[in-house]
């Protein structure tokens, strides 16, 4: 299995002068780690970065004060260190970002080549800023896809030239609060401390650490009243007669189907037992001197037994979409330089995510998962029919992704984590209905369509059950600044894991309205720390202004001026003529 306690060369990136105090602190840190192993970055002196062992001792974890410390490497997390350094540079500020892998940029920087994008105009700001960047590493003036080591380099680029301190592979391990603000942080390596912090995971950890109340999981599907909220089970394979005895030990060896508890005839019973997903976006390629071919671990009979079983009553469909795109059990789409960006279709790559992800037992979830998806990659090339077997043939790993890592991603792609309940929460109401799609403090434009993926396979007599995959064409709509502050804690901004319904969240959990989302709190943070009150309380014309210098747009009436054709504006949910917000035509499922 993979080694997962990699220690990359820490990148400490400000531009603090240093004063006689830090670098006699560094002389004592320095001298320290060849006794005690510190871990990380010390404080740098004269602009020299120090790299720190392990830690084996307590005096390893040294405090750091900053202005605003960023707990997560997303491209959430990116946007918000970027944007409060950048606008604090003259006035001194100190800003962290703390990943919890080796990596920067998140999903994208771990297979997601082929971000959702939905409204291509309502890309603006820093999220415009990474896709320009995209497509000047390519010389190509329509791309959008990425590979995940030219991605990473964009982050890490836009990182060092605001002078953001960069700390990765950190896991957190507590959080220090005085009343209803956070004081410091505690890694395995470090503890940061500050007036101002964003959670910027895609699990919520720094949320849920600090007391911040929250939901995990589907068990409030149907508590907002929402229009369209169906979900409902779907048949997903009968199996062959003969291949029903022995099934359900069979598939009680996957970790991921639930067996012996019939599925309830409406969805609403089981709701609760609804969980969200995940999944490993590989880079993929048919590129001979790049390739890594698949391999099977030693626990490929575990699964094998119950997928064979499970495709025989499959009538199995692959088919290529537009631009070179594959569809059918998987999904793959075309990115950079003969790579591609693998991801699930109606196959079994797409699982619900174990209890342990969210109870400290993190990487022993990643290594099982790997360890199943492996297995299943090489049971989609070998074992599947002919015309499965043949889109699939020829595709290994890319051997110059993830190098360190047998070229598998640090990180899957976990499509929800822990939803705050915030100040203001974004539901079904806010995106369809046209009077409550315009929020008065904007903070971003939603415009992809709902899609909540399936969170549970069970199988009960001689049938696989699947929840319904809820997807919906909605209009563009605005999200309203309340969703990223949390309603107990005035110095935390949340910028991934909004406070949201599941299903509206299924539409504004894309990876560019997570960086629109980002770049506010990062505005947030500048403001407030302007002002000396807490985020939350912020002056909102300051904000607002930050981000209009910043270029992103956030108001559905100033996209609208931007559309050429009433065809464009209708598509939106607009009015063709007025630009304001009406009901969208055509079928929406």
């Amino acid at each position: 299995m993979t080694e997962r306690t990699l220690q990359p060369e820490p990148v400490c990136d400000s531009k603090t002068n240093p004063s006689m105090v830090r670098q006699v602190l560094l002389a004592f840190l320095v001298s320290a780690g060849t006794v005690f192993g510190l871990t990380g970055c010390a404080v740098e002196a004269d602009g020299v970065d120090v790299p720190r062992e392990p830690a084996a001792s307590l005096i390893s974890v040294v405090r750091s004060d900053f202005d605003v410390v960023v707990f997560g490497g997303s491209p959430s997390g990116v946007a918000a260190a970027v944007t409060a350094a950048e606008r604090g540079e003259k006035h001194g500020h100190r800003v962290a970002l703390i990943s919890e892998y080796p990596t920067v940029g998140g999903a994208i920087s771990n297979g997601l080549g082929a971000a959702d994008i939905g409204g291509k105009s309502a890309v603006t700001g820093y999220a415009d800023r990474f896709f320009q960047g995209v497509r000047d590493t390519y010389d190509d003036a329509g791309a959008w896809n990425v590979t995940p080591s030219d991605a990473e380099e964009i982050f890490r680029g836009h990182l060092s030239d605001a002078g953001v301190e960069v700390f990765t592979d950190e896991t957190l391990e507590s959080v220090a609060k005085s009343g209803e603000q956070i004081d410091c942080i505690t890694t395995t390596r470090s503890q940061y401390c500050g007036p101002v912090f964003v959670d910027a995971t895609y699990t919520g950890e720094l949320a849920a650490a600090a007391g911040a109340p929250h939901r995990l999981g589907y068990g409030d599907w149907f508590d907002y009243d929402e229009p369209r909220a169906e979900r409902v089970w779907k048949v997903l394979s009968k199996l062959e007669p003969e291949d029903v005895s022995g099934a359900e030990a069979a598939f009680a060896e996957n970790p991921y189907v639930t067996t012996g508890v019939p599925p309830s005839a409406s969805w609403v019973d089981d709701a609760s037992d609804g969980r969200i997903s995940m999944t490993y976006r590989l880079c993929v390629t048919k590129d001979e001197n790049n390739r890594v071919p698949f391999a099977k671990t030693g626990n490929y009979e575990r699964y094998a037994d119950g997928w064979r079983r499970w495709q025989g009553g499959l009538t199995w469909g692959v088919q290529l979409a537009g631009h070179g795109r594959v569809t059918g059990p998987v999904q793959i789409v075309p990115t950079q330089d003969g790579k591609w960006d693998f991801n699930n279709g109606h196959g079994f790559a797409n699982v619900p995510a174990p209890d342990g992800l969210f109870t400290g037992e993190r990487d022993a979830v990643f290594d099982q998962l790997e360890d199943y998806q492996r297995n299943w990659m090489w049971f989609l090339q070998h074992e599947t029919p002919e015309g499965v077997r043949e889109s699939m043939a020829g595709f290994g790993l890319c051997a110059d992704e993830f190098t360190d890592n047998e070229n598998w991603p640090y990180e899957p792609y976990i499509r929800e984590g822990r939803r705050i309940v915030g100040e203001e929460t974004l539901t079904m109401h806010n995106i369809d209905d046209p009077a409550q799609r315009v929020a008065e403090e904007s903070i971003a434009i939603g415009t992809y369509h709902v899609d909540n993926k399936p969170s549970e396979y069970r199988y009960w007599d001689g049938v696989m059950y699947r929840d319904w995959a809820s997807y919906a064409a909605v209009p563009w709509y605005e999200v309203p600044r309340g969703v990223i502050h949390p309603v107990n804690l005035d110095n935390l901004m949340v910028t991934v894991n909004v406070s949201a319904t599941p299903r509206a969240h299924g539409s504004v959990r894309m990876e560019p309205q997570y960086m629109a989302m980002g770049e506010a709190a990062g505005a947030i943070a500048f403001s407030s720390l302007l002002t000396a009150v807490p985020p939350v309380d912020a002056d909102w014309q300051s904000v607002d202004y930050v981000l209009r210098m910043n270029g992103n747009v956030r108001k559905l009436s100033l996209v609208c001026e931007g559309m050429t054709t009433a065809r464009h504006r209708m598509a939106a949910g607009l009015d063709p003529v007025t630009c304001e917000p009406s009901a969208l035509k055509g079928n929406r499922r």
